[in-house]
């Protein structure tokens, strides 16, 4: 026996609006994905994010949009527990990584941060380290092991334009050079590997 499907015609923008299934973010546990109850922020007396609850379900893309100042940055950041590390940073409320408080104790950060990462406007990359360190760093953090790191380091500077200024100094611990005149370079360098091997 054959189904037909309905369909309806909505009548227009407003009704399909209206149709849709009303749901207050952070109201129903998602268990995958990111989510954030009543998540507050301070540095120190000041109280810069107030009761954000969201959902980011897994295999999504969202834009977070605002004014300079609103908090973006500052929600980002406690995302991935880099909000902590702000001396006079607080923060109140649930970051939940597929159903899983990513505050509890004894939380492995470095395995969080491998799963929500975070690009910023201006590539940060670490001053002890050397440019090719800094490249390969995703490898290490993730604990990968590749025998061909010569070549995956060449082909990820190539294909950000850099190789051949920077071939003679993969040593140098000179990486912030990069970061005066080439900050989108630099961060296209690191993101393949990141992209790639996570």
């Amino acid at each position: 026996m054959e189904k037909k499907m309905q369909t309806t015609k909505p009548s227009s923008l407003a009704s399909v609006a209206g149709n849709r299934e009303q749901r207050v973010p952070g109201t129903n546990l998602l268990g995958t994905g990111l989510e954030t109850r009543g998540v507050h922020a301070w540095f120190g007396a000041k109280h810069v994010l107030s009761d954000v609850s969201l959902d980011f379900a897994a295999g999504t893309v969202t834009a977070l949009i605002g004014p300079s100042g609103c908090g973006k940055s500052t929600y980002l950041r406690t995302l991935n527990r880099m909000h902590e590390f702000i001396p006079t940073a607080a923060l109140a409320g649930e970051v939940l990584l597929d159903g899983k408080d990513i505050y509890a104790p004894g939380t492995d950060v470095t395995k969080i941060r491998l799963r929500v990462g975070m690009v910023f406007q201006k590539p940060n990359p670490f001053p002890s380290m050397t440019i090719g360190e800094n490249v390969l760093s995703g490898l290490k953090l993730a604990q990968l092991k590749r025998s061909n790191t010569d070549e995956l380091l060449e082909s990820c500077l190539q294909r950000a334009g850099l190789w051949s200024e920077v071939k003679d100094r993969l040593a140098s611990t000179a990486a912030h050079s990069l970061v005066d005149s080439n900050n989108a370079y630099v961060l296209h360098a690191l993101w393949p590997l990141s992209h790639k091997f996570f």
